[in-house]
């Protein structure tokens, strides 16, 4: 997947801290399993 965040961890921070989505819904955007 090409559309994979640079920072994936800076970018789950700013997503739990900025959006509704949940946890895992985030790490599952971010690959971060």
């Amino acid at each position: 997947m090409s559309n994979v965040p640079l920072m994936p961890m800076a970018t789950a921070v700013w997503l739990v801290e900025n959006t509704t989505l949940t946890f895992k819904q985030i790490a599952n955007f971010c690959n971060l399993h």
